[in-house]
């Protein structure tokens, strides 16, 4: 008996093709109908033939394996009728330095009419002639007649929540962003600003404001505790300063709400919720606790990135990106 010697390449791809069979098998049960499952670049187009469109995007990658031929795969997979595994195809034609891959694509991802992507755009915050609103849907930003800021296309959903969620993060730091947070949404009977609970949430968080009713002694025992001590070393010089401010200040001044009735049906409630915002938000850039001052736009205010859906109405060809 002879043996063709392979090379480690060869054999690993054959190992690989043989994973691919065995799943395939786990997952189905049986064999295809039409016989044994090949191996290698047969194999390969053999699976992708019987594929669904979610097994398709987990063997394409495998295509670039088989160098020309493999491309070829790719270059089929680009009119596939299925946008996600269009997208996936020319992903990974983008990582091959070859004239016919980049040949491809030149024109970007096809869209096809009846495609749906999800696009992230900016929640913009306007003003009403009495107080500022942060607008979270396409329609209400497209009624107020202001621009559109996109600022990213997905395929997928997830993905593209993932990114709003970056992007609200990132604009909920910025200092002209925070300027805002304590004046939005003041003038909606039913905001979720009258079920927002500022005072439960920073004693939730701990974040260390003192809050309307607690005497200077209450706050400092309260800071005690929590285990946390203006004179530790290792907090941020500029958080110690925020606090020793908090612990020195005047006490509130008579007829002030406690906290447990604090409320917005009158001018001089506004005037004090809007002080503990701006005291909580210095307060979390200045620990640096940017996730947190995210989570407290988020709950206090709303979205400031959104996702919106929408459905290809005509041809076009948009640029792939990594995050689909």
């Amino acid at each position: 008996m002879r043996f063709q010697p392979i090379s480690k390449v060869e054999a690993e791809q054959g190992f690989q093709d043989l994973c691919s069979q065995i799943s395939d098998l786990c997952v189905h049960g049986s064999l295809p109908s039409s016989g044994a499952i090949l191996g290698g670049m047969q194999g390969l187009r053999q699976r992708l033939d019987v594929a669904s469109p979610d097994q398709k995007v987990e063997l394409l990658p495998q295509c670039p394996n088989y160098r020309e031929a493999g491309i070829d795969l790719l270059v089929e997979a680009v009119n596939d009728t299925e946008l996600i595994v269009r997208a996936k195809a020319c992903q990974l034609l983008q990582g091959i330095n070859s004239p016919k891959a980049q040949q491809a694509i030149v024109n970007g991802l096809l869209l096809n009419p009846g495609d749906r992507v999800f696009n992230v755009c900016e929640s913009v915050i306007g003003y009403n002639d009495w107080c500022y609103d942060l607008l979270q849907t396409y329609e209400d930003i497209e009624d107020y007649g202001y621009r559109l800021t996109l600022i990213s296309q997905h395929i997928q959903r997830s993905s593209a929540e993932m990114a709003a969620r970056s992007h609200h993060q990132w604009r909920s730091i910025q200092e002209d962003e925070c300027y805002y947070l304590p004046r939005i949404g003041w003038d909606e009977p039913n905001s979720i600003r009258n079920n927002f609970d500022l005072v439960n949430w920073c004693k939730t968080h701990q974040v260390l404001i003192r809050l309307p009713g607690e005497s200077r002694i209450d706050f400092e025992q309260r800071l005690n505790r929590i285990g946390y001590s203006i004179y530790q070393t290792h907090r941020l010089v500029e958080e110690h300063r925020l606090i020793s401010q908090e612990l020195a200040r005047e006490e509130f001044e008579e007829g002030e709400p406690t906290a447990h009735r604090l409320g917005i049906q009158k001018p001089w409630n506004l005037k004090l919720r809007g002080t503990l915002e701006d005291r909580a938000i210095k307060l979390l850039q200045a620990g640096q606790q940017y996730e947190l001052l995210g989570q407290l736009w988020l709950e206090a205010a709303g979205r400031l990135a959104f996702v919106h859906e929408e459905t290809v109405t005509e041809p076009t060809y948009v640029k792939v990106v990594e995050n689909l």
